[in-house]
């Protein structure tokens, strides 16, 4: 955007990829904790259509930030994956965590 410094832009993509990974790992949690499957579906389904334009933003930022912002995309990727393969894919690390919660109670 005009007038905004590099770090204001490089926080602002953080900012916007960072929730779009908090919104697909609260539909993955949802969907472990038994909440209607074919509804977290659908909603899984259109984050993971949004998930190219995220990542082309996330090449916008400074070298600097790539990483972090690269394995965050990664773990929403994992966590909307494993809702659309109906929990028979690999969940994200911090997936996995709460699955073994919930498989331990």
């Amino acid at each position: 955007m005009a007038g905004q410094t590099e770090a204001e832009r490089d926080d602002q993509i953080e900012l916007y990829v960072h929730a779009f990974s908090r919104e697909a790992f609260e539909v993955a949690k949802r969907f472990v904790e038994g909440e209607e499957a074919a509804a977290l579906v659908l909603q899984a389904a259109e984050l993971r259509a949004r998930l190219p334009d995220v990542a082309a933003r996330a090449r916008e930022a400074s070298e600097a930030y790539r990483a972090d912002l690269n394995n965050t995309l990664s773990e929403a990727k994992l966590d909307l994956d494993y809702v659309l393969g109906g929990g028979d894919r690999p969940s994200s690390l911090r997936l996995a965590h709460l699955i073994a919660e919930d498989d331990s109670t």
